[in-house]
This record gives structure tokens, C-alpha cells and sequence, in this order.
């Protein structure tokens, strides 16, 4: 019964043991897993914190950058209004000055939009390239007309041998005009087409004021043994000149241009068709050789016509507001002729003698220009011609029907004009 009592005394006592043993195990997990969940809470809080100062730190940047874009855009503003207002003292505002893009207004999704004023260049009005590559905003035609005043001298000069063969003697008979002084009224015009072809013409018409006449007669070779010189006056008559010409017109993009200084430089390549007239009259007569002074009566004509094709190049070049041109051309032609020696009876009237042949000549101009206006430039212009022809026929009529034939040695024409005047160009 004692081992019994033991026994139960060691199974309770055991019992309580592990009773306690458990329990305090227990309270050991509880407290683990609620100090976890603790944790685990602390930390989300703190990732939240974080996350949230994140996310001001952000917006205060983006506030800042909003603030900024704002004052640029305020200050681009501003700069806008007193651009357009400077622009408007100047000239009247115009719809093609510029591509105003809309303002952006309140519930715009777009955070900004500037108010942007694009600016073309203002076109050259008398250029004749291109001022911006849109070839949609130029005119397919672009024109100029002008019309010119000045001054021109003339020489003139032939002569004619013995026979056909040009021989007994070489030179029978020479005249030749000198200081012919005209005064020239000159037209032109222009149009060109697509930047590239052109067309142009021209058109003056001279009176001559004064002018020398000479008239010498050989009986020996080499102008040899002289008998007979009158010197004369011409005046009271008048010369013309006509010419139309095409072609294609060339932009040049080199070092030259900046060598010559030039803004735009372009070259012409040209051809065209040209005519020439001048109406001589010889009067004042004075016997030279023999010396017999004066004489009356004296009023013999001679006109001339030259006509024929020519080819041509042209330098054309811009400065600022000046302007300026280089042009030859080559000239092939024929030339005709005819003459009343009225104090010769022994010859027909009105048409004593006639000449025709052909020949070659070079013409030159330069040209200067300034911009006056928008649409008017002042041009001045030199011109120079030295023009040949070689041996042709000379064919004389007598008063009695009967012809004779002998032979041109040559005919020499120089001729030197300075005109200036204005130009108006079309507007672009």
C-alpha cells in the first residue's frame, strides 16, 4: 500500500511536471508568433513611410518643374507679344509673316504648349533666285521691265577695191564716220519661268546729234596716191537696235561667290536673234583733196542693216541692296547696205550703190544696279560692241541701167553707249 501511496505521489508529481513544462511551452509560442506579427506590422508601416516620403519628394519635384515651365512659358510670352508689337510699328501685319500655332488653354491635356511665331525671311523683291526652298510659295513667273536713258558714240568704217579680185587698186574708195554722237533711249524686258527658263527682249532707238564724215578716193595700192578727200558733217538722223534672246538660267553654289562677295550668283546661257539699223547722212560738204573748201548741195545717205543669231553667257549676282551683271555674247550676222550719192549724176537715185556681205562681232554689258524700293532699282550700264565683216560684194547702179560689181574689202562697226534709267520688278 506504501509502493501504491509512492507511486501515485510520482505519477502526480510527474503529471504536474509536465503540465507545467507544457504550459510554459505554450505561452513561449504565443508570445513568439505574436511578436512576429508584430513585426511584420512595424515593417509594412515603415515600407509605407518610406514609399510615402518617396512619393513627396517626387511631387515637390514635379510641382518645382511645373513652376519653372511656367515662368518660361511666361517669359516666352512676353517675348511674343513684344516681338509682334515691334513688328507692327514697322509694317502692317501680314498673314504669310508667320505660322502662329494655337495657345494652349484650361483642361488642355497637353501640360504646355508655347505660343510659336515662325519667321520667313523677307524675299528679295528684284532677285532673280529663289529665297526659300518651298518652291509651292513663289510665283512660277517672276518679270522685270525698265526703260533707260543715255549716251552712245558710233564709228563706222568700209571701203572697196578696184575690181573683184580686190586688186587695181586694193583699197579704191573708204569712208568712215566717227564720233557719232547719240543720245539712246533703251527698253528691256524679262520673265522667268520656274526659276530656270528665260526670256527676254530689248529695244533702243538713237538720234544722232553730230558726227565726222570722210570720204577718200586712192589711185595706188596700200591707200596710196590720194586724189580726192571731202570732210563732212553728219547729223539729223537716227540708228535702232532690236533683240530677243531665251534660255536657261543656272543657280551657282562655289567659292566664287565668295571671292566676288555675292549673296546669289547665277549663270545664264542664252541665244537669240538680234537687228541692227543706222541711218547715215552726209552733209556740210568741204573738198579736203584738192583744196577747194566748201561746197553745196551736199546730202547723200547711207543706211545700214545687220541682222543675225547670237549665243550668249551672263554672270548675275546679289549684294544687300546691290546688284550687278557680266554678259557677252557672239554675234554671227549678215549685213546689207545701201546709198544715194545725190550729187552724182552719173549714178541711179535713190539707190546709187548697195553692198551686202557677212560677219562676226562681240558684244559686252555691264551692268549695276540699287534697290531703290520694294519693287524699283536704279541701273546703270555699259555697252560695247566691236563687230566685223568680211569681203562681200559692192554693187553700184548708173544712170543709165547699167551694173557694175566689185568687191567689199570689209565694213567695221565699234560702238560705245553708258545708259542708266529704273527697273520695275514684278512683285513675288
Amino acid at each position: 500500500m506504501k509502493v501504491g501511496f509512492a507511486v501515485c505521489v510520482f505519477v502526480f508529481m510527474f503529471a504536474s511536471f509536465f503540465m507545467e513544462r507544457s504550459a510554459f511551452s505554450f505561452e513561449t509560442k504565443d508570445d513568439v508568433v505574436a511578436e512576429a506579427v508584430k513585426n511584420f506590422m512595424i515593417a509594412q508601416e515603415l515600407d509605407k513611410l518610406e514609399n510615402a516620403q518617396r512619393f513627396a519628394k517626387e511631387a515637390e519635384s514635379s510641382v518645382n518643374a511645373v513652376a519653372a515651365s511656367q515662368e518660361d512659358l511666361e517669359k516666352v510670352r512676353e517675348e511674343n507679344i513684344q516681338l509682334v508689337s515691334n513688328v507692327s510699328e514697322v509694317a502692317p501685319q501680314r498673314q504669310d509673316d508667320g505660322i502662329p500655332l494655337s495657345e494652349a488653354g484650361e483642361g488642355d491635356e497637353r501640360d504646355t504648349q508655347e505660343n510659336v511665331v515662325i519667321e520667313r525671311e523677307e524675299p528679295n523683291p528684284f532677285s532673280q533666285t529663289e529665297d526659300t526652298d518651298d518652291f509651292s510659295e513663289q510665283k512660277f513667273v517672276k518679270g522685270e521691265m525698265g526703260l533707260k536713258a543715255g549716251y552712245r558714240m558710233d564709228y563706222l568704217r568700209w571701203n572697196i577695191a578696184g575690181n573683184i579680185n580686190g586688186q587695181n587698186p586694193d583699197v579704191l574708195s573708204e569712208l568712215t564716220w566717227e564720233d557719232l554722237q547719240i543720245f539712246l533711249l533703251k527698253g528691256h524686258g524679262q520673265l522667268l519661268f520656274g526659276g530656270l527658263v528665260r526670256v527676254e527682249s530689248m529695244m533702243d532707238y538713237g538720234w544722232i546729234n553730230d558726227g565726222k564724215n570722210q570720204d577718200s578716193d586712192y589711185n595706188g595700192n596700200g591707200r596710196t596716191l590720194e586724189y580726192s578727200r571731202s570732210n563732212n558733217e553728219t547729223d539729223n538722223d537716227d540708228v535702232m537696235d532690236l533683240s530677243f534672246g531665251a534660255g536657261l538660267q543656272f543657280p551657282i553654289k562655289s567659292p566664287i561667290n565668295e571671292e566676288l562677295g555675292a549673296d546669289h550668283l547665277q549663270l545664264a546661257l542664252l541665244s537669240g536673234y538680234s537687228y541692227h539699223e543706222q541711218n547715215l547722212r552726209i552733209t556740210n560738204g568741204f573738198q579736203s583733196i584738192p583744196a577747194n573748201g566748201p561746197f553745196g548741195g551736199l546730202n547723200s545717205t547711207y543706211q545700214t542693216r545687220w541682222d543675225g543669231p547670237w549665243v550668249g553667257m551672263e554672270l548675275y549676282g546679289e549684294k544687300d541692296k546691290m546688284r550687278g551683271l557680266a554678259r557677252v555674247e557672239y554675234h554671227w550676222f549678215d549685213y546689207y547696205a545701201h546709198a544715194d550719192w545725190n550729187l552724182r549724176t552719173d549714178l541711179a537715185h535713190p539707190k546709187s550703190y548697195e553692198h551686202e556681205t557677212d560677219g562676226k562681232g562681240i558684244s559686252v554689258l555691264l551692268d549695276g544696279g540699287y534697290q531703290l524700293s520694294r519693287n524699283w532699282t536704279f541701273d546703270l550700264n555699259a555697252d560695247i560692241k566691236v563687230w566685223n565683216a568680211g569681203p562681200g560684194i559692192d554693187r553700184t547702179f548708173a544712170s543709165s541701167g547699167a551694173t557694175a560689181e566689185t568687191r567689199l574689202n570689209e565694213v567695221e562697226w565699234l560702238s560705245y553707249a553708258v545708259t542708266g534709267g529704273l527697273t520695275y520688278h514684278f512683285p513675288n
